[in-house]
């Protein structure tokens, strides 16, 4: 009779909460023990986040905040998975240990998925002078922020323009800046401030936004951006920032009042006893089926894997891609501890969704397919809807992004 296999999950993200109730379907209570481990007892929905930091309390409030975002553990992970709440300390591959809080967990297979982290990229001044979108706090922090600027400038009469900065035009970049406009028109009406004296601008290093992908994506999240007066300064790297004042790689100093970061992630750096060859990015690379070389039993997905496409280009990291791993990993380990061959991995491209302010978005398949307008709009909410259902019934899967949808239309 086989033994019961132990599989640890190190992180309740895109990929590590997918992997745990993906095997828990799969395997039997016989076949394996599933434990998850994570320093927080929910699974955030990162998609939500830019929603979160433009929502005007006039129109909803904090908890309603929280909750569309906030995933417990509890109300998600099915009985057969085991729960521990903890940081991640130490890896030891030799041993097929794990240290979490100061107690070891043994495993036989273990899957590392704890996510990303800011990156600024060695520029001075960035960490000190910025705000970043990365947790429900940071997400407050810049609605909150927003809503001080303007306030506490309601009776300047000097000061002639208020300059909200957003330092990245990638996917968190366009689409804060999008629904920033709706909170900017909210709290200047608010505060009898002129809309005009308010300027949301975003500082991009390449020569387009959204770096990566097809300019027929580009150029339209460009063009709606324009049609909002969101000014679009490309190919302009930032080398310095100071109280009040961005200095760009041409010299040209850009005076701001509220600098947020989103210029970029890099994985967060997984603690090993032997750690294995990253790149620029701290992703560990991984062998053709995402295990660690040299240790077969360690899986390596999500932000923390540097997996390459068929041009031996690094994909991106994203949610999707993160789902994608996790799906890999599910089968298998499901056929490894059921003496049976694993799948080969193929690394694809995904589609993506890009909303921009309203009922808006824009939908670009691999094959090169773009839709702007509405139906990509709806289509971003049957995204959700699929992502709640892999973790959740039917049921509650619409209901809670029937919730989050007219919670965040109330300011469109």
């Amino acid at each position: 009779m086989q033994k019961s296999k132990t599989i640890i999950v190190v992180g309740g993200g895109y990929g590590g909460i997918n992997t745990a109730i993906g095997l828990s379907k799969r395997l039997n209570n016989k076949d394996s023990k599933i434990i998850l481990v994570d320093k927080q007892d929910y699974h955030l929905y990162y998609p939500n986040l830019y929603e979160v930091a433009s929502a005007e309390e006039e129109f909803t409030s904090i908890k309603d905040l929280k909750k569309s975002l906030v995933l417990p553990f509890k109300e998600l992970l099915p009985t057969a998975i085991q729960f521990v709440r903890g940081s991640l300390e130490m890896i030891s591959q030799k041993n097929n240990t794990i240290k979490v809080d100061g107690k070891e967990l043994a495993y036989d297979y273990l899957v590392v998925a704890l996510g990303s982290t800011i990156d600024f990229f060695g520029i001075p001044g960035v960490a000190e002078n910025s705000l970043t979108m990365k947790s429900v706090n940071d997400a407050l922090k810049i609605k909150n922020a927003v809503e001080f600027l303007v306030e506490s400038h309601r009776q300047d009469s000097i000061k002639k323009l208020l300059r909200i900065v957003i330092a990245g035009g990638g996917f968190t970049g366009v689409e804060l800046a999008g629904e920033l406009i709706n909170l900017v028109d909210i709290v200047s009406w608010k505060y009898h401030y002129p809309l005009e004296r308010i300027q949301i601008e975003i500082i991009e290093g390449s020569g387009q936004l959204i770096p990566g992908m097809s300019a027929v994506v580009s150029g339209a999240v460009l063009h709606r951006l324009k049609n909002f007066d969101v000014s679009v300064m490309l190919n302009s790297m930032i080398t310095n920032v100071a109280p009040k004042l961005i200095t760009l790689n041409n010299g040209e100093m850009i005076s701001y009042d509220l600098l947020v970061w989103t210029g970029g992630v890099k994985s967060v750096d997984v603690p090993m006893a032997e750690p294995g060859k990253t790149d620029r990015k701290h992703r560990c690379m991984t062998e053709p089926d995402l295990t660690m070389t040299g240790y077969n039993n360690i899986y390596l997905i999500g932000d923390n894997a540097c997996i390459m496409d068929k041009h031996n280009t690094p994909l991106p990291q994203t949610a999707t891609q993160a789902i994608m791993h996790s799906d890999y990993v599910v089968s298998a380990l499901t056929a490894r501890i059921q003496n049976k061959k694993p799948p080969t991995f193929v690394a694809e491209s995904s589609p993506f969704i890009i909303p921009i302010k309203g009922k808006w978005a824009v939908l670009s398949l691999p094959n090169g397919f773009t839709m702007t307008g509405f139906i990509p709009w709806l289509a971003k909410i049957f995204a959700n809807v699929r992502y709640y259902n892999r973790l959740m019934p039917l049921n509650k899967a619409i209901s809670y992004a029937w919730f989050e949808t007219k919670l965040y239309t109330k300011n469109d």
